[in-house]
């Protein structure tokens, strides 16, 4: 989740970087329409200069944006310890289309709290100390039985003695060897309490951790109601910030077109392109929120991990060259026909080449309509590839669109 909040904030910043270019164009637009009228003596000079001033207060704020992008996109690399930072760039995501696809499809928390029950480690933790101290338990009623003891047992042993006549070694060996075997019953008859002592303790400890996973259980159905309500009111902002913009919208163009025509004064046109970039802003920092939110409540709906429980039916390998190196292409098919996963080639989820490197193997992969799908699909497939170089395997990812 915090990748994700630095791939997320990466994008962020990107879209405030373009509403700072777009507010240095209306900037740069005034300043010419301004310098016109004052030719024709229908603006001041004054006017002029104030509106050079926001231009460059406009064109600050643009550098201050592209500062930030390349600090969100420093922390994303610092955050996944990948260190050629000046190549590095994140692949643009459609984020219109991601909200217009999940404004209306968060599932109830009773559902969510159902399906991360099979999925939370915690919750699978407290199950398996339960299932412990059971054992824990049989351990100590174990006392109460008869046990049964087999020993068994061999001694020999050789001497020397100054001065006399010494039988050699190995007759000593043998003439020297004793052998026992015994068998002993040991009845539990009274052990001053001490059994049932730790029985009841046993006891004590299954009662102790079923009530540590109740709360265990009572916690998470807390933070998933959380996560819920959280998405719902960022979902409910993110819709009124996107009303603000387009009033903020209209009333701007309606300004702009009233300073045009000498209507206006340049503190009012300011003012309401103020309250427009304003709006702008946040309803960019509405939307990223609303996706974040979002993705919490997904990972608590078990909607992250889905991947890993494909099945495939089988992995072709196809060795091949590309850039005159061997490399090997992987075609994987799904057991079962997915339809929520697909790139046109059927069943065949997605295609993957390997190349040796120094550093492990190289992934080349094609472009598909449905990119992060596949490649979390590929995170499970990944497991099943062998390793072609011996040594141990990193992927460096690329975005080839060939």
């Amino acid at each position: 989740l915090n990748v994700a909040s630095y791939y997320l904030n990466v994008l962020y910043n990107k879209d405030l970087l373009v509403v700072a270019e777009h507010q240095v164009q209306l900037s740069a637009a005034q300043v010419e329409n301004t310098a016109k009228m004052v030719a024709n003596g229908k603006k001041s000079e004054a006017e002029l200069y104030e509106n050079r001033a926001q231009l460059a207060t406009d064109e600050q704020k643009r550098t201050e944006a592209a500062n930030a992008v390349r600090l969100a996109v420093l922390t994303l690399c610092q955050a996944i310890n990948y260190s050629d930072v000046a190549q590095f760039d994140v692949a643009d995501c459609d984020v219109e289309a991601l909200l217009d696809a999940t404004l209306n499809t968060l599932a109830s928390p009773e559902n969510a709290y159902h399906a991360s029950l099979g999925i939370r480690p915690s919750i699978k933790a407290a199950e398996l100390r339960i299932e412990s101290s059971k054992r824990d338990l049989k351990v100590a009623q174990s006392a109460y039985y008869p046990q049964l003891d087999l020993h068994a047992g061999y001694n020999t042993g050789y001497y020397h003695a100054f001065g006399r006549e010494n039988l050699d070694f190995g007759r000593q060996l043998g003439d020297n060897s004793s052998e026992m075997i015994a068998l002993s019953l040991s009845i539990p008859i009274f052990d001053r309490m001490a059994t049932p002592n730790r029985v009841k303790q046993a006891r004590i400890n299954i009662l102790n951790q079923e009530l540590a996973l109740e709360n265990e259980k009572q916690a998470l159905l807390k933070e998933i109601q959380t996560a819920y309500y959280n998405a719902v009111a960022a979902r409910d902002k993110y819709l009124a910030a996107d009303k603000t913009v387009e009033a903020s919208r209209v009333a701007f163009e309606f300004e702009q077109a009233k300073y045009e025509n000498g209507k206006s004064t340049p503190f009012d046109y300011n003012n309401a392109k103020t309250r427009y970039e304003s709006a702008q802003t946040e309803a960019l920092q509405a939307k990223y929120e609303f996706i974040f939110r979002t993705k919490i409540f997904d990972f608590y709906n078990g909607m992250l991990s889905h991947c890993k429980s494909r099945e495939y039916k089988k992995i072709v390998r196809f060795p091949q060259k590309r850039n005159g190196r061997f490399c090997c292409v992987y075609f994987a098919e799904l057991a079962e026909a997915d339809q929520n996963v697909g790139s046109g080639f059927g069943k065949v989820d997605f295609f993957l080449a390997c190349q040796p490197t120094k550093c492990g193997i190289e992934v080349f992969f094609g472009q598909f309509s449905c990119f992060f799908q596949s490649l979390q699909l590929f995170c499970a497939l990944v497991q099943r590839i062998p390793n072609e170089t011996g040594v141990q395997t990193n992927f460096l990812f690329h975005n080839h669109k060939n």
